[in-house]
């Protein structure tokens, strides 16, 4: 185009080309100078850099809008946290209150200061216990209380006299003598056990030895453990026959006679509870005191479960038991009564123990709770996992 324009300029002189007619278009006033490579850099500079801030100002806007909805999104999370915090925390109380309603009329653990009967809290268990014919169990595991001295030699004594000569003929001592010598006993445990058989033969109560044996095939060959300890049957001598020279070792009470398939399981190391400690599980037995550790060779729920039910046998309408433990460590003998549906009255002298024994019970009924599966009574209020969920239809 140029080109032409050009060449017919040369071709007219100086006449410009658009007097002669030959084209519409009016050339430009000024001719376009060539730039050069860097006055070219130079105009792209403010274009790149308007461009930039365009950008710049739409990142700083996104950036703004997603803090804002973070801060929107993290108040929801948190004002659902504490929604479901506030729920779980009033299911919680919901089943603590349950836990509690059970275990003060089934399994009530006492803490007492002094070595006292338990006859306030008995009355209370007879009270709530609505049953024709009540049978009496005084369960008394001296491997809980280590090296046994003479007050609670003395505790043990008035207890059975207390417990036992309320029903005689219905009554029965569970005693499992201590495993730990005392100082005085110059090494010979059989001492600390005549003192203890003494004191009972003084309050009229008739001892009878049976051997409990448990099952230790799950169990390290290494372990020592004995593969059975002697306990004592003790009944009120006044329940005796009065005529006969063998009526001291035959009563119509019931006994321990466990088969050879049915003995209670020795209970794991690492299932051991010890109270007032965090550590329920060791790498090495010394990690325990001897106390500690005979204490737990008959613990767990399986051996006073397995007397407490060969004791009482098949259960009659109308007929309950009410087990009487003053000596709570673990909660094992509460738990036995629990799952045989026996009233328990514990108690100790110790506070670590009982507050041990307590929350072993609260824990297991709790969790039976949840689960449905607790011996609360109907009707009873259900674990509502989510909030706003529907009253079960067993609630109260």
């Amino acid at each position: 185009m140029w080109k032409q324009w050009l060449l017919l300029s040369s071709l007219h002189g100086n006449s410009p080309i658009w007097a002669c007619g030959w084209t519409s278009s009016s050339p430009p006033a000024t001719p376009v100078k060539p730039c050069t490579t860097a006055e070219l850099m130079e105009m792209e500079d403010p274009a790149a850099a308007a461009k930039f801030r365009e950008v710049k100002a739409k990142i700083v806007q996104d950036m703004t809008d997603m803090a804002i909805h973070n801060v929107q999104l993290a108040e929801t999370e948190r004002r659902a946290h504490v929604v479901m915090v506030m729920h779980e925390k009033a299911q919680a109380q919901i089943g603590k209150s349950l836990c509690e309603a059970h275990m003060e009329k089934y399994c009530r653990v006492s803490f007492t200061t002094q070595s006292a009967p338990l006859d306030s809290k008995l009355e209370h268990i007879y009270r709530s216990v609505e049953v024709g014919q009540l049978r009496t169990v005084l369960y008394i595991d001296c491997t809980k209380l280590g090296v046994v001295s003479q007050i609670e030699i003395n505790m043990i004594g008035d207890l059975a006299e207390s417990v036992l000569f309320r029903n005689p003929s219905r009554s029965i001592l569970v005693l499992i003598p201590p495993l730990l010598v005392g100082s005085d006993a110059a090494g010979s445990l059989r001492k600390d056990w005549r003192k203890l058989e003494d004191k009972l033969l003084a309050v009229k109560v008739e001892l009878r030895p049976w051997t409990l044996n448990l099952n230790q095939d799950d169990l390290h060959k290494n372990r020592e453990l004995p593969s059975a300890f002697v306990c004592f049957l003790g009944v009120p001598d006044s329940s005796l026959p009065t005529k006969g020279t063998a009526h001291r070792s035959v009563r119509g009470n019931p006994e321990v006679a466990l088969a050879s398939g049915t003995f209670p399981a020795a209970l794991q190391e690492g299932d051991f509870i010890v109270p007032g400690d965090t550590l329920h599980c060791n790498d090495s037995r010394r990690n325990y005191t001897d106390f500690q550790e005979t204490s737990q060779w008959l613990g767990g729920p399986a051996v006073p479960k397995a007397i407490l039910s060969n004791l009482c046998g098949e259960m009659k309408s109308g007929d309950g038991v009410v087990v009487v433990h003053p000596t709570c460590y673990d909660g094992a003998v509460e738990l036995a009564g629990l799952q045989l549906g026996f009233a328990v009255a514990g108690s100790s002298s110790v506070e670590a123990h009982h507050k041990c024994a307590q929350d072993v019970v609260k824990t297991h009924l709790l969790k039976a709770w949840k689960t449905s599966a607790a011996p609360h009574g109907s009707p009873n209020t259900s674990l509502q996992e989510r909030c706003g969920a529907g009253r079960s239809s067993q609630e109260g």
